[in-house]
């Protein structure tokens, strides 16, 4: 079947299942499930690969909740995957919509339901046009992409969910675009997200005694503003780098100097070298500090997901899909980077890959909420858009690279 048949073909088929799209994406939003805890996410996707013909299913892969499945054509032919997040997050839902969660404190407020319901709506429609397909589809429904301490991504990858691809694809709803309209960017997409922790260690006096004592919130303090001025006196003004110190804590009364003070923040990069540069540079800074008021110190530096860095070719061949399925209109060029953190990263540095971002703002619909809003939601008429375009995707990249 001619390319041009099959796409009408595909969009068709993602168009006439819009109905079952929303109504397992409503499933999925009314019982989120926290990370590492999705079992009954992923019983639920198992259930409906199997209704859809697909007999390769591999639940609890990687001793975790995870989904990996394949639509195969021929073992010796090349294998796209497409990858779905399926957690949800720690968050009251505030919106007053019949599928509202029914979960107390968790919600699916990053759009993970979403994700889930297009890449199941890929595969069903990839199922149906199984003969068409130039090589296998292989179908990551992934845990836990939103705590780096269980990361489902880096899991998976150790456990060798990468070495029989070619390439992979993921897909992000997002608020900051307009419904209908797919993102992208070449290399850097998004950033390293790191997390440290400083315990800085004084000695305790009387508030009218300072000099009895050794001050860790003076130290603090100290420690906090030099480490404010690494980004600006020693990276290089062309490196994204963002340091943010979110967490302090220290002090029993207002007349006593304490004995310790924490502080918590973020880094941000894109740059392998630039972030091990500023693990050192917030550390030195803290050890000026405390040696200069003969204080002591402890330091945590936590690496939480590398940078997502799209492959460029990838990518230009994304963009050409993108503009094939939804035209020149359909595409946005992504100006710059996100500060975020995503661990779609471990994929990209065992196969070439790329990650979307799916416009779902609507003004009119009330769709204005960012990510991790306890009223987020989305443009529900994104769904067969995004399905059809992953469906499209993989079929056009097998085509290709066949």
């Amino acid at each position: 079947m001619p390319a041009q048949e099959l796409k009408k073909q595909i969009w068709q088929e993602a168009q006439k299942i819009k109905e079952e799209l929303i109504q397992w994406r409503r499933h999925i939003h009314q019982f989120p499930e926290l990370s590492g805890e999705e079992y009954n996410t992923a019983e639920f996707i198992v259930k409906k690969l199997k209704e859809f013909g697909i007999e390769e299913i591999y639940p609890h892969y990687a001793d975790t909740p995870s989904v990996v499945a394949y639509i195969r054509k021929d073992k010796k032919a090349p294998t796209v995957a497409l990858r779905a997040d399926i957690d949800a997050l720690p968050i009251e839902e505030k919106n007053e919509v019949p599928y509202k969660s029914r979960i107390e404190g968790v919600m699916h407020a990053c759009g993970h339901d979403a994700h889930t319901a297009m890449v199941l709506g890929a595969a069903k429609i990839l199922q149906k046009f199984k003969d068409q397909l130039k090589g296998n589809v292989k179908l990551i429904f992934q845990s836990c992409e939103e705590n780096p301490a269980c990361s489902g991504a880096k899991k998976l990858v150790e456990h060798g969910v990468c070495d029989d691809i070619s390439v992979i694809f993921g897909l992000h709803v997002y608020p900051e675009i307009e419904s209908g309209k797919i993102g992208v960017r070449k290399g850097p997409m998004m950033a390293a997200a790191d997390f440290f922790r400083v315990r800085i260690i004084g000695k305790s006096a009387h508030a009218s005694k300072p000099h009895m004592g050794i001050d860790p919130v003076l130290m603090a303090a100290q420690a906090i503003n030099t480490i404010h001025h690494i980004v600006s006196r020693e990276v290089n003004p062309f490196q994204p780098v963002v340091v943010t110190i979110g967490k302090i804590r220290g002090g029993y009364a207002p007349n006593q100097i304490p004995d310790e003070v924490v502080f918590e923040g973020t880094v941000r990069t894109f740059d392998e070298n630039i972030r091990k540069q500023v693990k050192n540079w917030i550390e030195k800074a803290v050890w000026g500090t405390t040696l200069s008021y003969g204080g002591a110190y402890k330091y945590e530096y936590i690496e939480g997901y590398p940078p997502v860095i799209n492959d460029e070719k990838v990518t230009e061949f994304g963009i050409k899909v993108i503009k094939e399925l939804l035209g020149e209109d359909g595409f946005v060029e992504l100006s710059e980077p996100s500060m975020g953190g995503e661990d779609f990263a471990f994929y990209l540095r065992k196969v070439p890959g790329a990650y979307f971002r799916l416009g779902i703002r609507n003004e009119k619909k009330g769709i204005i909420h960012p990510l991790h809003s306890s009223k987020f939601d989305i443009d529900e008429d994104t769904l067969p858009i995004g399905a059809g375009f992953l469906a499209y995707l993989a079929y056009r990249w097998l085509e290709k690279h066949n």
